[in-house]
């Protein structure tokens, strides 16, 4: 009697994780292209700058502000560290950032992390961004620039919505 009771409760508990994990799958999130460029960059404020007895170069809490412009309308400060190697341009870069401005017709208030890789000479870096809107809404993009930016660079990425139940 016991096994029939525990067959059942591992039937009920296999039943009950399919529904569960068809319905994750049915709640995938509405997705929206997005395009821009940033069109201009400001450092704020210098953070610690050094570079070590190997040569790589390394910053800490540099504050920038950035201007967007396309899909994505407004301006985005970020605060920054990284580290890179001048002589190879192979670095890395990463930090937070809160975003104040406009996503299509919307007026929305943002925070966010990216991180960057940085390779060659002329170094180049793709920053890949992840943006937590206050209304629940989510964007990821990536923008690739040379180092130090040059203006403007292009952005694409998507914006994620769940989808509205009724």
């Amino acid at each position: 009697m016991r096994s029939k009771i525990r067959i059942i409760g591992v039937s009920l508990a296999a039943m009950a994780g399919l529904l569960l994990a068809s319905g994750v799958a049915w709640a995938n999130p509405n997705k929206t292209p997005i395009s821009g460029q940033v069109v201009a960059l400001r450092v704020i404020e210098f953070g610690d700058i050094w570079t070590d007895e190997d040569g790589v170069r390394h910053i800490r809490n540099n504050f920038e502000r950035l201007q967007y412009v396309g899909d994505i309308d407004g301006r985005q400060f970020k605060v920054f560290s990284g580290n890179w190697d001048p002589a190879s341009g192979e670095g890395d870069f990463h930090g937070s950032l809160t975003f104040f401005g406009f996503v299509g017709e919307d007026e929305v208030r943002a925070r966010g992390r990216f991180a960057a890789v940085c390779s060659g000479l002329p170094m180049f870096c793709e920053f890949d961004e992840i943006w937590h809107l206050k209304d629940g809404r989510v964007i990821k993009f990536t923008s690739v620039t040379s180092f130090p930016g040059e203006i403007p660079w292009d952005y694409v990425g998507t914006l994620l919505a769940q989808p509205r139940h009724r």
